[in-house]
């Protein structure tokens, strides 16, 4: 064999190996969460929705390496699950917002921990029959999945290494619950949820005050617990504005409709009280994402709906400013479609609440004749509530599911309280659209409450009014109450209006609700 002269050795060269599967080397899998891959994700037998046509064929006389294993029903119904909720689910639940715990940490912590693949194969399923109904036999694999996943959690005792998996299942437990319209066992939730929080919070610094601190995250799992902390505020604010619309009534059915909780828990008074401290109250707003904005309004929300009253026309203000300087520094990201929603919606909601507070404020928040004065104001809302809900795109005019304050309660509230037949109507049509479920907000509930207001106020002025005008004080409603009736399924509906209260017998909780 030739000697080669020191210096002009060279690399060997061989041609790229060719063997192995044609279809499934190209595929970048390691993009894909390890819980899809391994569930085959697509069920086509390659997560890049090819048809696998597999290795070279063996020569005959080779012997099998590895025992093939057919995957059982289980497994491939637990698949399709998780593909949905990966493609359908998390799509609708950023739907104004996006967040890394839905879009990834979710679904990695799938990965390893059972009880969370129980938790999202049965949210993925329940929500698959809330936007196209399915047989009886989907609703019992949801629940089966639902039992495994509190069996799972029950079993493991709670410690500070495993408290982040305990509150992303109680996280999960109220989306599969408020999804059912389970509203006290969302109320029951929450409470377990910020007990979790409060106690891992307790070793941690104070925030201080100005400002909220905007360090990175150290980790997934204190980023997740930013997630929760933001997640339960805003679970707790859905669930006040819910109460408002409503007063208390003794013989109110448990879950009926609007009526979704009979007095508010204590223990819910006392979280709301620690997350209106006077350091969080006396923060200024300094908003680095659309997320940041919409937490903001959310706690303004929040204590309007305490009828804390204290500085809050200045505190509407001082958001305002914040968020008009935030879509001027950060315009040319916030073009995308989804953001374009987000601004909308946090239009839309800002401008209601200011309405809101000036009302109360005004005085006599009885006389429901000073909502005349914003005819404006609700038909530029209409414009913002458009936006938000996308109509343009055919996929935004499918059943909708996600846990944010959407565009239902400020739909609602234009309903209830704007006399105008043509912005009524005009809100009407939008929340007739398409089925939506906003957190506890179910709009095919809330619209049949809305309908029977502006029925009680026009029955006696003809099939259309003219203006606002036309409805006097006396006939406007100032609230609502439902109690329940003689029989099973019979209600009687109370309407506080100027001159007492009216009350209707209904068969139906939807009819009146």
């Amino acid at each position: 064999m030739p000697r080669v002269k020191p210096g002009q050795r060279r690399r060997a060269k061989a041609p790229k190996v060719r063997t192995g599967c044609r279809t499934c080397n190209p595929r970048p899998d390691s993009l894909l969460p390890n819980v899809l891959l391994l569930t085959g994700f697509n069920g086509l037998g390659t997560a890049s929705g090819r048809i696998c046509d597999g290795y070279d064929p063996l020569p005959a006389n080779a012997e099998p390496r590895f025992i093939a294993v057919v995957p059982s029903p289980v497994r491939r119904e637990e698949s399709r699950s998780l593909r949905y909720f990966y493609e359908k689910t998390v799509s609708q639940m950023t739907t104004f917002f996006r967040d890394e715990f839905w879009t990834r940490h979710v679904m990695q912590v799938a990965d390893s921990e059972k009880c969370i693949r129980h938790s999202l194969v049965a949210l993925s399923s329940y929500h698959e029959s809330f936007s196209s109904p399915k047989p009886a036999s989907r609703n019992q694999f949801a629940l089966r999945h639902y039992n495994m996943s509190i069996g799972g959690i029950l079993k493991s005792l709670r410690t500070a290494d495993n408290a982040h998996i305990h509150l992303m299942s109680c996280i999960l437990f109220i989306c599969i619950e408020a999804l059912q319209g389970h509203i006290s066992t969302v109320v029951h939730l929450v409470k377990a949820g910020y007990r979790i929080l409060q106690e891992q919070n307790k070793n941690q610094p104070a925030k201080s005050n100005g400002a909220k601190q905007r360090e990175k995250p150290r980790s997934d799992a204190s980023a997740f617990f930013g997630f929760a902390d933001r997640f339960l505020r805003r679970i707790i604010a859905q669930i006040y504005m819910v109460r408002k619309t409503r007063r208390k009534v003794q013989g109110l059915a448990a879950d009926a409709a609007l009526q979704l909780i009979r007095d508010l828990d204590p223990d819910i008074t006392a979280i709301v009280t620690s997350i209106l401290q006077p350091s969080e109250q006396s923060r200024s707003f300094d908003f680095a994402s659309l997320a940041d904005a919409q937490e903001g309004l959310s706690d303004i929300r929040l204590q309007f709906e305490r009828c804390d009253m204290r500085g809050l026309v200045g505190k509407v203000s001082a958001w305002s400013t914040a968020f008009e300087e935030f879509k001027s520094l950060n315009s040319a990201a916030l073009t995308s479609r989804a953001n374009k929603r987000a601004v909308a919606l946090l239009e839309l909601q800002s401008r209601y609440c200011a309405v809101d507070i000036a009302i109360s404020c005004a005085g006599d928040q009885a006389d429901q004749l000073l909502w005349d004065r914003y005819i404006g104001a609700f038909t530029d809302m209409l414009g913002y509530a458009e936006k938000a809900m996308d109509l343009h795109d055919q996929a935004s005019c499918s059943p909708q599911f996600h846990m944010h304050s959407g565009t239902v309660p400020v739909l609602y509230g234009i309903i209830a309280k704007c006399r105008d037949p043509t912005i009524r109507r005009r809100a009407i049509g939008l929340m007739t659209s398409r089925p939506l479920q906003e957190g506890v907000w179910n709009n095919n509930l809330v619209l049949g409450v809305a309908r029977r207001i502006m029925a009680t106020e026009e029955g006696s002025l003809g099939p259309w009014p003219a203006s606002c005008k036309d409805i006097p004080a006396e006939s406007r409603v100032r609230s609502i109450a439902v109690a329940a009736g003689a029989g099973d399924n019979q209600y009687m509906v109370g309407y506080q209006l100027g001159r007492g209260w009216r009350w209707e017998e209904s068969d139906y909780i939807a009819d009146c609700v």
